[in-house]
């Protein structure tokens, strides 16, 4: 029975295998793409099939935390395509290819896949494209769990940011700084604390308010601030907010309104992070954790408000997964 299942599964990725081939060559006319991973489809029962471009006549291997779970030869034109010798069990895989050109030229190739099988047998697998040699590199989600508009949403209902364009005062000379200030993370103990960090331009301290409790004023220091001071755990949302002073005189404030089930996930030495123009859940993971691949981590524990890992967007409040 089960050398019946594997060559069914064979022949199912033998036929995606030809699917896939032929999105990459569609993607070659379409746009110069370099070598590499290009797509990948895997399915809920573990077959996969992984695809790319490289050098006519080139020896492609696909490893699996560095060790060869497949091979293939790259056409002519450059396309190549690789089924795993064996099919993926759920759980984390990181997927990488080492090309040997015709002359004997060993390279890594520069992106690789992060690929989440669930244990549901419905479940459609997270696949992304992530950068493997290079940190500057954008991941990209190929292929997500599916997810309705219903499922997902920006921010619970009743949580509010007011991040950005919050300047209460207007600098006429062209060249003086704005002051602004900014919420980036929010970090609530078991204890009682919570402590507030971001981004302040402009003047030399920053006053906290929870719920209308104010906490001692703290210095900023090269633009960067934290504060924190004891909160309440209650059923009612909770008011934060910095106001950032200039020789007494408040010049920038920012708030946010977190309701009680945000708080209550964070406290497990979590954080939260307020997301900002320019954000990207890839560039999240590499400053938090010191490895780019775990914003897989951060999307999963925040699958309730991403439709698309792709796209995030400023103002969203997301939970930063423990460091550990």
């Amino acid at each position: 029975q089960s050398e019946a299942n594997d060559s069914a599964a064979d022949e199912q990725a033998t036929g995606e295998s030809e699917v896939v081939q032929a999105e990459v060559q569609a993607g070659v006319e379409d746009q110069d793409i370099t070598e590499g991973i290009n797509q990948a489809r895997v399915r809920p029962d573990g077959t996969a099939v992984i695809a790319g471009l490289a050098p006519g006549g080139s020896t492609v291997r696909l490893l699996r935390d560095g060790v060869v779970i497949g091979e293939a030869t790259a056409s002519s034109n450059g396309e190549w395509a690789v089924v795993p010798d064996k099919l993926l069990e759920p759980g984390s895989h990181l997927l990488s290819i080492e090309i040997t050109t015709p002359d004997g030229e060993k390279r890594i190739g520069s992106l690789a896949l992060v690929i989440e099988q669930p244990e549901q047998a419905d479940e459609t697998p997270l696949v992304a494209l992530v950068p493997f040699t290079e940190e500057e590199a954008v991941a990209q989600v190929l292929q997500a769990p599916d997810q309705s508009v219903e499922q997902a949403s920006a921010e619970p209902e009743g949580e509010t940011v007011s991040n950005a364009d919050t300047n209460i005062v207007t600098v006429d000379q062209p060249d003086a700084v704005v002051p602004l200030v900014t919420i980036r993370t929010l970090e609530a103990r078991h204890d009682g604390f919570l402590w507030v960090s971001g981004r302040a331009v402009g003047g030399q301290s920053i006053m906290l308010s929870i719920d209308g409790e104010i906490a001692p004023t703290v210095p900023v220091i090269d633009e960067m601030y934290s504060s924190g001071m004891t909160f309440y755990r209650s059923d009612k949302k909770m008011n934060v907010s910095v106001a950032l002073d200039d020789n007494g005189k408040t010049v920038a404030t920012a708030s946010v309104s977190l309701m009680p089930s945000t708080i209550e996930k964070s406290l497990d030495n979590s954080s939260l992070v307020i997301i900002q123009k320019g954000d990207a859940l890839w560039r999240i993971a590499y400053q938090t954790y010191g490895k780019g691949i775990r914003y897989v981590d951060i999307y999963k524990q925040n699958a309730d408000r991403i439709t698309n890992p792709d796209l995030i967007y400023p103002d969203q409040i997301f939970i930063l997964p423990n460091r550990y």
